[in-house]
């Protein structure tokens, strides 16, 4: 069976439902049983003919389908969404794919964003062939907001999963390459290092002074249970960030900041020192916890 054989008798619809059979990876045939309800089909027909419904969303969060007028605010499952470009119904003879945006929606957008940012945005924007006739202080100004951007999602995607990612500097996929005789005249590179430097203490710092007694002081009245818990994730979290410290572009990093003898060098040492004794915690919870 295909969409066409459903009895959809309406060109825009049967165009929503052949790209969530696709999307979704789903037989014609749950598409048949999402419009055996009158009250679904009815929300297909409006969205097209109703400039104020835009929104349109074909929701899988278990094994039946949803229709749904608004983005799930927790998705639990796979999606694909239809939006109106502008404020107007949407007649059969129209051209869909001019009038309509349209695309998936991951049960974890966090996720789906970071990977778009990394393997798309980034690439494109930070490739300066792709800038060549811009003003340079343009140019430079695009990859410096391009990289923030990575590097906020980068930690914010830590942060829903429990762990401190440390985002590297711009210029960093290159660093391991760099001439240590000319790093000096390398001003460009020293401050992006020297500021991320800054932005990794923040980091460290947040995570070490956090302080079990918290959720006393917040008036509530946590179990033994949660003072482990609080620990464990701790403990966890601070091994997270050692690994990253000793990873080899970090080490260069911090051999390059030696080699120019900038102020920051003490600060990196510094906090790695702290990490190394924040990670001796570890030795005072039993091991069973952790399994």
């Amino acid at each position: 069976m295909s969409v066409k054989d459903l009895g959809i008798n309406d060109v825009r619809i049967e165009f929503q439902a052949e790209y969530a059979v696709k999307s979704l990876n789903i037989k014609p045939e749950k598409i048949s049983k999402l419009f055996s309800l009158e009250e679904t089909k009815q929300l297909f027909i409006d969205f097209f003919d109703k400039a104020d419904n835009r929104i349109l969303v074909i929701a899988q969060p278990t094994g039946a389908l949803n229709a749904l007028v608004e983005f799930p605010g927790k998705p639990k499952g796979k999606a694909c969404f239809f939006v109106k470009k502008n404020k107007e119904s949407i007649g059969k003879d129209s051209n869909l794919r001019n009038n309509l945006l349209y695309g998936d929606l991951s049960y974890s957008p966090l996720e789906q964003l970071s990977a778009f940012v990394d393997e798309v945005l980034f690439p494109l924007l930070s490739n300066e062939r792709n800038h060549e006739s811009w003003p340079k202080v343009v140019s430079e100004d695009v990859v410096r907001h391009v990289h923030t951007l990575k590097s906020d999602v980068y930690v914010i995607t830590g942060q829903t999963k429990g762990k401190t990612l440390l985002p590297l500097p711009v210029g960093a996929e290159k660093i391991e390459q760099v001439d240590e005789q000319k790093i000096e005249s390398d001003r460009l590179l020293i401050h992006s290092i020297e500021s991320m430097v800054i932005d990794w203490t923040h980091q460290i710092r947040d995570v070490l002074k956090r302080d079990s007694a918290q959720p006393l002081l917040e008036g509530l009245n946590p179990t033994p249970f949660v003072e482990i818990e609080f620990w464990k994730t701790k403990a966890t979290n601070l091994e997270c960030i050692y690994d990253q410290l000793k990873e080899p572009k970090v080490r260069k990093m911090a051999e390059l900041l030696e080699k120019i003898k900038s102020s920051y060098y003490p600060v990196f040492k510094d906090i790695f020192r702290d990490v190394i004794a924040g990670k001796g915690i570890k030795l005072f919870i039993p091991s069973s916890v952790f399994d």
